[in-house]
């Protein structure tokens, strides 16, 4: 997956805020949806989400640069999920805590999976969408892994991965588009198999279909926090 080529170099930030089925042409509008997105965020019972939201407020405040570092964090997690910006369609409009926690969740798993000529396209890309330099950029995205490293423990790194998988699928990719992890790969193809043997009503396939209804509940319970 080529995670630069679903970011558009123009009018970016609106765009990324457009997937979550908010319009924000201009800069007030964006501070106004990061700002209430953050604090929701922050304020979630779910502590994946929470902690989330504390990474973002920290971007928001510790560049002087504002509402476009949080925002720039999660176009960059967006496109390695495979979601095309340029499109500026909803997307997970209806559960945006999750979405953002798998924006979060795909820049901590997939950025070290792309090749060096990948990361570089991805920095140039947002860099000019944003009037950012190449090594702000790089510095964003590695205050965001060593952050997330320090704050979450496996348990919750583990939910984050949830999360990921789950956009990524509902982009039409998988979890190891992102990771580029064979164990990851595996781990798909077992899913799909334990679907295919829970369609045929065996036991296996039944206790593998309950195990992915609670992942799938896992995901879309922000939906109703």
């Amino acid at each position: 997956m080529n995670a630069a080529a679903n970011v558009p170099t123009d009018d970016l930030l609106a765009k990324v805020i457009a997937t979550y089925g908010v319009q924000a042409a201009d800069e007030s509008a964006q501070r106004q949806f990061i700002a209430k997105h953050i604090a929701e965020l922050e304020t979630s019972d779910n502590e994946a989400v929470a902690r989330t939201g504390f990474i973002l407020k920290r971007a928001n405040e510790g560049f002087g640069l504002g509402h476009k570092v949080p925002l720039s964090i999660i176009a960059m997690g967006q496109a390695m999920l495979g979601i095309d910006l340029a499109v500026a369609a909803p997307f997970l409009a209806s559960n945006p805590a999750a979405f953002t926690a798998a924006a979060l969740g795909a820049i901590y798993y997939g950025y070290q999976a792309l090749e060096d000529e990948e990361r570089a396209e991805l920095h140039a890309r947002i860099g000019a969408a944003l009037d950012f330099g190449v090594e702000l950029v790089k510095t964003i995205v590695r205050f965001c892994i060593d952050t997330m490293k320090s704050l979450l423990d496996p348990e919750t790194l583990a939910q984050i991965k949830n999360y990921v998988a789950d956009a990524a699928e509902a982009a039409g990719n998988s979890l190891y588009d992102v990771t580029g992890k064979l164990l990851d790969r595996i781990s798909g193809l077992a899913s799909d198999a334990s679907e295919v043997a829970s369609s045929a009503g065996t036991a296996l396939g039944a206790a593998a279909g309950e195990a992915y209804q609670k992942g799938r509940a896992l995901f879309d319970r922000n939906s109703k926090e």
